[in-house]
């Protein structure tokens, strides 16, 4: 059912006021065509060929869609944890290509998780998967394009999470 707003409520909505919520401008947005590196790009193709139709490949997956935290608000730990893991998100993350129940989580470890910082937070994030109970690869970028190798640490962890 509509309302009238009237001679007076006209006048103000062309003035700029208005009686909801504050008017937002439009969004400004791009395209990030950059969100995978070009070395996460080349480690996908070659994950993607390792894994072959045990699972289907996804990058940069949101660890706050990911994850969730059980519990309320008197849970320890529960609204810190949330928060860290809010903003981060895990480089690939193999899916059962029937479900899409996650079954593999991957990161690519190039020099910048040389960091203190960013030890911390692959440290942090660590602690997450283990909870959760999913297993979390770590990949050298110098083992990235060696299918051999990639092959011995990703199809048993997949067949694992698959038992």
């Amino acid at each position: 059912m509509s309302q009238s707003i009237g001679c007076l409520g006209v006048l103000l909505k062309l003035l700029g006021f208005s009686s909801g919520e504050p008017r937002l401008p439009p969004p400004v947005a791009k395209v990030n065509r950059s969100f995978v590196s070009d070395a996460e790009a080349e480690f996908f193709h070659t994950l993607k060929h390792v894994i072959g139709a045990q699972g289907h490949l996804l990058a940069q997956v949101s660890l706050r869609q990911l994850f969730y935290f059980p519990g309320g608000r008197d849970t320890p730990g529960r609204s810190s944890w949330f928060a860290k893991m809010g903003s981060r998100s895990v480089d690939f993350l193999i899916v059962d290509p029937k479900t899409l129940v996650p079954l593999v989580g991957v990161e690519l470890d190039d020099s910048t998780h040389e960091s203190k910082r960013r030890q911390q937070r692959d440290t942090e994030v660590e602690q997450v998967f283990a909870a959760a109970g999913l297993e979390l690869v770590r990949v050298r970028l110098s083992q990235s394009n060696h299918v051999k190798k990639l092959a011995e640490l990703v199809l048993p962890a997949i067949a694992r999470a698959k038992a």
